[in-house]
């Protein structure tokens, strides 16, 4: 059959307007900062759609796994069969076992992903040519798969650090601002005690000073002046003794 070119006939039927690149929702085949462009992603997307539509897939993918099932001739020739786009098929093979529907844009696999990865495991068998090239493929996308799962976990972790930071700052800034208020408060209090106080004082300092500004009274000369001199002083004014009062207390 390898001689014949049926083999051949149905790997060259597979691999007919295979896209070229790796299905856009499928980010573990895109290697990191390779995302295609939006206008790209349309084209691919496009293609993909076409692709999976082609009648006929799935049965040449029954048939690609009996013929490789447990010989090695046929399982080196299609681990080696290259496409004229130089696509290999075992490379595209991968691209379909590792991605599934897309919905969003109704891409539908219609089954293939199964017998792809059937055919990739019948392929990768013991003494296989084609296992170790098969092995690496797989475990190139299963790393990409860990590194997207890595970031996404870190993007978590920041956001929920980020979550609990926030209340944090706002509770400082709520504590700062009641203390800015209990501090007012109490200046305020103060003021309001001191005031009346203050204001004494302060009333009592005018008064002593408009009373020594002004001129001595004239007195009249009468005859009774040497009693006038044994006369008792006048009395204190109340105001005067009661700032006496507070200066011996303090």
């Amino acid at each position: 059959l390898i001689e014949r070119g049926y083999v051949e006939r149905i790997a060259s039927f597979v691999m007919q307007n295979f896209p070229t690149e790796p299905p856009t929702w499928s980010s573990s085949l895109w290697a990191k900062g390779e995302q295609p462009s939006t206008k790209r992603k349309t084209q691919l997307d496009k293609q993909w759609r076409a692709y999976f539509s082609r009648p006929g897939l799935k049965p040449a993918f029954d048939m690609l796994i009996g013929l490789s099932k447990n010989h090695g001739s046929t399982q080196e020739f299609v681990g080696c069969f290259l496409s004229k786009k130089k696509m290999s098929l075992i490379q595209a093979c991968h691209w379909i076992e590792a991605t599934s529907d897309n919905t969003a844009a109704r891409v539908s696999l219609k089954g293939l992903g199964l017998v792809a990865e059937t055919l990739l495991d019948e392929l990768a068998s013991e003494k296989s040519p084609a296992a170790g090239a098969i092995k690496a493929i797989r475990a190139k996308t299963r790393d990409r798969k860990k590194e997207i799962a890595m970031e996404r976990r870190n993007r978590a972790l920041q956001g929920m650090l980020g979550a609990k930071k926030r209340p944090a700052e706002d509770m400082s800034a709520s504590s700062a601002k009641s203390t800015a208020g209990e501090e007012a408060r109490v200046r305020s209090a103060a003021a309001s005690f001191l005031a009346p106080v203050l204001g004494f004082f302060g009333n009592s300092s005018e008064i002593a000073s408009s009373e020594a500004s002004q001129p001595p009274a004239k007195r009249k000369k009468t005859g009774k002046s040497k009693e006038s001199e044994n006369e008792a002083p006048p009395a204190m004014p109340a105001w005067m003794a009661e700032m006496e009062d507070i200066e011996d207390e303090t």
